[in-house]
């Protein structure tokens, strides 16, 4: 898959002897020869993190089955603050594109947990907070997609034997794009409003304001929170025609987002079987992830096709051909890990 294909600096750096390159053009090749495409970022939301090596769920029979729901909610989001809180200064610095990566991850994450336990914490604050780390997320997706889309192009255009001399103008307009995004993404950093935010990130993974009904059992308690998302997935695939259209598929790869999140928060309550269920449906929204990708490059080549040389433009047809391929593989590639989902899902019953 596109997002598995770890970029070629030889083939990236097959411009950085060239005398007339831009600034920008060498600003391209920096960052997409040093990120890894993964399943996340640009807006995928897909597998961002091996599912249960990273954050909450790392490890299984850290709590007990009579432990409180609160407990396992504070110690969720004090996990992905702290993560926050560690790669923010990475990706203000900007010399590790895994920087914007991870601290976009870990704003994701606080943000989907905050949805997860939606009925065990306070409304208003829920929303509210949930609002100021979208703003801070959107600032990092800007930056994050510019890198996965410019990943995406490298690794089409090798694999598909394109012309450097073509795909260097197409590269060139992602890094023009990704430093005017580098530049609002800083002034967020600066603003006393992410400051603001971090404080109460700080605040509330010290002390979430949850309700009475989190201090029930956690197995109790949350085994219904995961058991809800899933069964949105189900039913939405349960009702997809045999050639679901690209917007259905996008339907389905954001609802498996959701259900995996949900999972991987329970981890650390329900061990195994909630890290093997959240492998399958992580599974399923890599696969629909790499075609959201592929997709999007499509339809930014078409975006920039009258601005590139003649060059350029045979190149991004090259591209979207190849893209196109790309796509409708994945269209077929995520059923089978859906239906491992489904045989995995056992233990929310």
């Amino acid at each position: 898959m596109v997002r598995e294909h770890t970029y070629s600096l030889r083939y990236l750096t097959m411009f950085a002897g060239k005398r007339e390159e831009s600034s920008q053009r060498a600003l391209a090749i920096t960052v997409f020869s040093m990120a890894t495409p993964v399943r996340g970022g640009w807006g995928a939301g897909a597998q961002d993190e091996p599912p249960g090596e990273q954050g909450p769920g790392a490890t299984s029979g850290v709590w007990c089955e009579h432990d409180s729901a609160r407990a396992v909610i504070r110690a969720a989001l004090d996990a992905a603050v702290g993560r926050l809180e560690d790669e923010l200064p990475r990706a203000r610095q900007g010399e590790d594109p895994e920087g914007v990566h991870q601290a976009r991850v870990a704003t994701r994450r606080i943000r989907s947990d905050l949805r997860t336990f939606a009925r065990l914490v306070d409304t208003g604050w829920r929303r509210e907070l949930r609002a100021e780390l979208s703003w801070l997320a959107d600032a990092l997706g800007r930056v994050r997609d510019l890198d996965v889309l410019g990943g995406v192009l490298a690794a089409a255009a090798s694999d598909a034997g394109v012309d450097p001399a073509g795909l260097a103008p197409i590269l060139d307009d992602v890094g023009v794009r990704r430093a005017e995004a580098r530049a609002e993404l800083l002034a967020v950093l600066d603003s006393d409003r992410a400051a603001a935010l971090l404080a109460t990130l700080r605040a509330a993974a010290a002390d979430p304001p949850t309700t009475g009904s989190a201090l029930g059992r956690a197995d109790l308690r949350l085994r219904p929170l995961v058991r809800s998302p899933w069964r949105k997935l189900d039913r939405a695939v349960a009702h997809l025609g045999r050639e679901p259209a690209v917007a259905d598929l996008h339907r389905i790869r954001l609802l498996a987002k959701r259900a995996r999140y949900a999972a991987e928060a329970v981890v650390e309550v329900f061990g195994r079987p909630a890290r093997r269920f959240a492998n399958a449906v992580s599974d399923v929204q890599g696969v629909l992830g790499d075609m959201n990708d592929a997709e999007l490059a499509i339809a930014h080549l078409q975006h920039v096709a009258d601005t590139l040389p003649s060059t350029g433009a045979f190149a991004a047809g090259q591209l979207s051909h190849h893209l196109q391929a790309v796509a409708e593989q994945a269209r077929h590639d995520w059923q089978r890990p859906f239906r491992r989902a489904r045989r995995r899902s056992d233990w929310l019953d």
